[in-house]
């Protein structure tokens, strides 16, 4: 019943949260602490929060910073929760991952290096590295208040360990651009992706020489479980090698994953038939003819 829909690119959250309050756009997808901002009820605006199996996560380029225990050093002084809260405002808004796979993947474990925080220890695997006086350099979409938010916690937990932190808040197309290059010189940065929920699906992201694996590794060892794991259908089994998978890249200190963060779809309640019309990831809706508008 909808005869024209308009994608309109807005980079500033602050005019985009401005633009759905006025009635300018229908429907915009903010985070927790954006909402909290917003007069919804005055706004005649709806929320609906929903499940993408996305997962927010920090990683580090090996090249750049080839030495694992310094690797390891930088996930020991962080502190995940204090980060997602910030971002995402209670654990209702989102779920702890512990690997590369969203929680909500039957092969999804736990039984992994968690990397809680231990300041001592980052210490001493400084030490040990030689890397006492460590500079590092994190690269974040500058216009994603989601990732700006995680940046500045991270710089300011860093700190606690002895790392300086400087941030480069850029634009998002031109950071993977350069992310895409082996040569780069990107250290460490921030992203998030929704890529199903079977592990094989991981594949361009994690394996060497991947497509997106912009973490810039060779690791046979991690190939191998993908390829174990690709060659049997037996469940059992295949949980076995996606656990061992999980945990050896984890052990690789080269992948930090965040959050697994609800989507919020903020709607002006003008637009109806939202939830027939189906909320997905990617997407948005499952099938928009389903919606309508009421003037």
């Amino acid at each position: 019943s909808i005869d024209t829909f308009v994608f309109q690119i807005v980079e500033n959250s602050n005019t985009a949260m401005m633009a759905i309050q006025s009635g300018e756009v229908d429907a915009w997808v903010a985070t927790p602490a954006e909402v909290a901002q917003m007069d919804l009820e005055g706004s005649n605006l709806t929320t609906y929060a929903y499940s993408e199996g996305r997962v927010a996560y920090m990683a580090i380029n090996v090249r750049q910073i080839p030495d694992e225990k310094v690797r390891k050093a930088i996930f020991y002084a962080l502190n995940k929760k204090d980060i997602n809260d910030a971002v995402y405002l209670s654990e209702d808004n989102y779920l702890t991952p512990t690997s590369f796979l969203p929680p909500i993947s039957q092969y999804y474990t736990e039984n992994v290096e968690l990397y809680e925080t231990d300041l001592d220890k980052a210490k001493e695997l400084l030490a040990e590295a030689g890397a006492e006086n460590l500079t590092v350099t994190l690269t974040y979409s500058g216009s994603d208040s989601a990732q700006t938010t995680q940046a500045t916690l991270i710089q300011q937990q860093l700190a606690q360990a002895g790392i300086t932190c400087e941030l480069n808040g850029m634009d998002s197309t031109a950071m993977i651009a350069q992310l895409d290059d082996p040569e780069t010189d990107i250290q460490m940065f921030l992203n998030g992706y929704i890529m199903g929920i079977d592990p094989d699906t991981f594949l361009p992201l994690f394996a060497s020489g991947g497509d997106y694996n912009r973490s810039h590794y060779d690791f046979p060892e991690i190939d191998e479980l993908f390829k174990r794991g690709r060659e049997t259908s037996d469940s059992d089994e295949r949980f076995a090698i996606y656990e061992e998978l999980q945990k050896t890249l984890q052990d690789k200190a080269t992948f930090y994953p965040l959050a697994s963060n609800n989507r919020l779809l903020v709607v002006n309640n003008r637009v109806g038939g939202v939830e027939e019309a189906g909320l997905v990831p990617v997407y948005t809706f499952e099938d928009t003819s389903r919606l309508t508008l009421n003037e």
